[in-house]
């Protein structure tokens, strides 16, 4: 039992070690900073340029963390099955998400729905968008994007308080999250430059 334990300990430190290069904290932020542009200008095709992060996680992370830190298998295909059913879960929530909020800032709100949500909507928006970074950080395994997630409703219920437009709101959540991917990630590349890698092979 104890080295069923000690063995998940170490597989979830690889885990963590293999994602601290902010990669997955920056392109996160530069889609709710896309999002909140979209909002902002109703310009359609901002919404489709703020799900292309999504697509440049992978070729990113091959090309900056995995000459850096390898890559490991460590799951069994019982573990990646239900890896894979996580992330196909989040990708749906993900999509419902936009579809209601496209939905919802296209068509403008019904009577009932305005009445009830025009006092709290950018603090919906907020709860919503940090859902997503707790589902997204529980699927990677990934624990500070638990606190993404705090940040991100704590700066949309003072944009609420202080009235400010949600599209503002979400850009300035959006760049906070950003900024921290983009210090881990200069961080990282420090620490782990190429070249002193290759001199040591």
């Amino acid at each position: 039992m104890n080295n069923q334990e000690d063995l998940k300990t170490i597989k979830n430190k690889a885990i963590m070690n293999y994602h601290k290069d902010g990669i997955i904290d920056l392109l996160f932020g530069l889609m709710m900073i896309g999002y909140g542009l979209f909002l902002y200008f109703d310009q359609t095709a901002l919404m489709v340029v703020s799900w292309l992060p999504i697509f440049l996680f992978q070729p990113i992370k091959n090309l900056v963390t995995v000459p850096r830190m390898g890559y490991v298998q460590f799951e069994s295909d019982t573990e990646g099955r239900k890896k894979y059913f996580r992330i196909m879960l989040l990708g749906i929530i993900t999509l419902v998400f936009f579809l209601f909020l496209y939905t919802f800032t296209a068509n403008g709100s019904s009577d009932f729905l305005d009445s009830f949500l025009s006092n709290s909507i950018g603090v919906i928006f907020g709860l919503m968008f940090s859902l997503l970074m707790i589902l997204l950080g529980w699927v990677m395994t990934v624990p500070r994007m638990f606190l993404h997630a705090l940040i991100s409703a704590i700066i949309f219920i003072l944009g609420r308080l202080m009235d400010l437009d949600i599209p503002i709101t979400l850009q300035i959540a959006g760049a906070v999250t950003s900024i921290t991917g983009a210090s881990l990630l200069f961080g990282f590349l420090q620490k782990y430059p190429l070249d002193k890698l290759n001199d040591n092979q």
